[in-house]
């Protein structure tokens, strides 16, 4: 079979496997719930006038869910293989380690947006079903809200997936990394702030959103990000870590 073969079976692999953990069931269940909330307000409370969700939305999904819900789906994607040894018999057949590797990140990719879909459709929900008939349309809000975060995957997925492959606890290391680059580096002023991923997710997001970039920029430009500088930069650091997953993987010594 080709490598490109080998890697679908592997990420369909991965796909069922994932999906059929009870963290990402109870990621699910946590996506449904502002849906939930959703319903009560509508049943039981006064329906409020409302201009969006622009205060809302935006630092929960790209400075929180991505990062959170990536790390839990491919945190652990090989790191349970390796630490209970069953990982000795994929890599043992034909299937090649890269081929392995790029798979598990695929499936890994594709569980975390379908997660994240749900979380999107979910607080899509909530939030409409509080809001008073006749009020603003956000739906091209909330779609391009989804299609950032989506996209902020390509970077989160395949760098946990690193974790994975070199540390133990790779959900312990990858909480420490997201408390220190994305919580605090991202809210720091000046160059500094570059260094957060989520910074370049803001940067994609519809301008009606209030981010902590828009802040930036309207207080420094030369250190605010642009559209197409985060276009750029996360492609890239997603490859650069796929690349270092891969190769890791690849170690004859790693199992």
């Amino acid at each position: 079979m080709t490598p490109f073969r080998n890697t679908l079976l592997v990420a369909a692999f991965t796909i069922r496997q994932l999906l059929w953990r009870r963290r990402i069931i109870m990621l699910l269940a946590l996506a449904m719930i502002p849906g939930f909330f959703g319903i009560l307000a509508r049943s039981f409370a006064r329906p409020s006038a409302s201009n969006g969700f622009v205060n809302v939305l935006p630092e929960l999904f790209v400075a929180f869910l991505v990062p959170i819900v990536s790390l839990l789906t491919s945190g652990n994607v090989v790191r349970d293989g390796i630490d209970d040894r069953t990982i000795v018999y994929p890599l043992s057949t034909p299937v090649g380690r890269k081929p392995y590797a790029i798979g598990c990140a695929f499936g890994a990719f594709v569980v975390s947006a379908f997660t994240l879909l749900v979380a999107a459709a979910s607080a899509w929900i909530g939030w409409r079903a509080g809001i008073a008939r006749g009020g603003s349309d956000d739906a091209a809000l909330m779609t391009n809200l989804a299609g950032v975060s989506i996209f902020g995957l390509v970077v989160y997925v395949p760098f946990h997936a690193l974790l994975g492959s070199l540390f133990k606890f790779p959900t312990v290391i990858g909480i420490v990394v997201y408390g220190v680059v994305d919580l605090l580096l991202a809210t720091l002023p000046g160059i500094v702030r570059r260094t957060a991923p989520s910074a370049y997710l803001e940067a994609l997001l519809d301008p009606a959103f209030t981010t902590r970039n828009a802040a930036t920029e309207a207080a420094d430009v030369f250190v605010a990000i642009t559209p197409g500088e985060a276009r750029f930069v996360v492609p890239v650091l997603g490859m650069l870590f796929l690349g270092m997953f891969a190769m890791q993987m690849s170690r004859r010594d790693l199992v």
